[in-house]
């Protein structure tokens, strides 16, 4: 069976990159989330998307220039309905604690909004420490959370993995650059899955990536004869943002359509 990934948690009834949007992702069924992760004024890391406020929160600056405390105050729930009014933007560290109490899996897309060289530093130093945090933290029932680490900056990734060893790394690529860009993205890296454009992904290729030792997970697909015709090829995991018939509840019963 494909892993269903929740593209920002359950982005499609909940607001992206929010605890509710993780909690509705582990209603769902949802084993696997995906969250983007950027770095505020004060060194802390957070799960934002953009490289400003205004989109998703009631605040405004850009990222870089808002300190923790003053982003605890921003409602992040408005926007998308007022049934979330209220709703705050996580922190990485409200994540790795919800993953370490329920298990929760997550992909943690590395996205730096302006980084110099202090920032990347801060940055790489920051997020390896709360991976590896949670890698060593115990559970009742004896199972981890799973880490994937992505990100379309290959650089970024291959200087991650300097931080943080065991942790498994994906290179992400846009539409169109994958068939140029994967080889060599992987072996700079030492990556051990690619996460490629859907719409870039057909048989062939799926199975040469195989044979190459690797795991493929496509993004991001809301459509379940696209995701039956994908894990019908063998690839692993889609990103998707969970709408009705993408969710593992809904694969389970049967809802979604195979092909």
């Amino acid at each position: 069976m494909i892993q269903l990934i929740a593209h920002r948690g359950r982005s499609s009834v909940a607001p992206e990159n929010t605890a509710a949007a993780f909690e509705a992702a582990l209603a769902a069924g949802f084993a696997w989330i995906e969250t983007d992760v950027d770095l505020l004024e004060d060194g802390v890391p957070v799960l934002l998307h953009d490289d400003a406020l205004e989109r998703t929160t009631d605040g405004a600056g850009r990222v870089e220039t808002v300190a923790s405390p003053a982003l605890r105050e921003r409602d992040a729930g408005s926007w998308f309905s007022a049934d979330f009014a209220g709703e705050r933007v996580p922190l990485l560290s409200d994540l790795t604690g919800l993953m370490a109490r329920t298990g929760l899996s997550a992909n943690l897309e590395l996205k730096l909004s302006h980084p110099t060289a202090e920032r990347v530093e801060r940055y790489l130093e920051a997020v390896a420490g709360e991976v590896e945090e949670l890698a060593a933290a115990p559970r009742d029932d004896g199972e981890g959370a799973g880490v994937v680490v992505s990100s379309f900056d290959h650089g970024l990734l291959a200087a991650f993995r300097e931080r943080s060893e065991r942790t498994r790394l994906a290179p992400l690529f846009r539409p169109g650059e994958f068939a140029a860009g994967w080889r060599r993205a992987v072996q700079d890296i030492g990556a051990s899955r690619v996460h490629p454009h859907h719409g870039d992904l057909g048989p062939r290729t799926v199975e040469e990536l195989h044979d190459a030792g690797l795991d493929v997970a496509a993004w991001t697909v809301n459509d379940p004869a696209r995701a039956r015709q994908l894990a019908d090829w063998g690839v692993e995991g889609v990103c998707t943002d969970g709408p009705a018939g993408m969710t593992p509840a809904d694969w389970d019963r049967g809802d979604s359509p195979s092909e």
